[in-house]
């Protein structure tokens, strides 16, 4: 491995171009880490239940400078996490980033799970890295 990343170690956490899942992102939680990630200049794609509510926070996405894709559904069934990868890979090509307010993914064996990917999720009183 190279040590080329030492003469420049913030370079590790430049997210522009990067695309990241947000799940629940219609939620206090999700919408925070999609307007974060996206005034940071990754692309996001949104997904949650609530298509009319996670329309307004890619809008504020897309101000703050990051592109959005939204998808109306949860990530409850492995059916529905496959659809949300695909719409992302449709979209932007790639995945890099997948945060998750919620405790856990019912998604076991889905694509989200199967993907090598810096992900974060998160209670009120902790933060993890998977």
């Amino acid at each position: 491995m190279s040590d080329a990343f030492l003469k420049n170690p913030l370079s590790l956490f430049d997210i522009k171009g990067k695309t990241a899942i947000i799940t629940g992102a219609s939620g206090a939680f999700g919408a925070l880490a999609a307007k974060t990630l996206a005034g940071a200049g990754a692309n996001v794609v949104l997904a949650a239940s609530r298509a009319d509510e996670l329309r307004k926070v890619a809008a504020e996405c897309e101000k703050l400078g990051g592109k959005a894709e939204v998808i109306a559904l949860r990530p409850n069934s492995e059916e529905n996490c496959d659809k949300i990868v695909r719409a992302a890979v449709d979209k932007f090509g790639r995945i890099d980033i997948l945060v998750s307010p919620r405790a856990s993914i019912k998604c076991r064996k889905s694509s989200i799970r199967r993907l090598r990917i810096f992900s974060m999720s998160w209670t009120p009183t902790s933060i993890s890295h998977g």
